[in-house]
């Protein structure tokens, strides 16, 4: 990436920042709930590991 945008270690600060993009989520959706719950499962493990 660093090569890519023609960045020497002395010009780190001229690096491209990420555009970010949002999307409208229904939160009634069955999938989307799963995979969040999932995900807040997956950080507390995380959590309990790194204590």
């Amino acid at each position: 990436m660093l090569y890519k945008n023609k960045v020497n270690k002395k010009d780190i600060i001229s690096i491209k920042q990420f555009t970010f993009v949002f999307e409208k989520t229904n939160d009634d959706n069955k999938m989307f709930k799963y995979y969040i719950e999932d995900i807040i499962l997956k950080l507390l493990n995380i959590e309990t590991i790194m204590k």
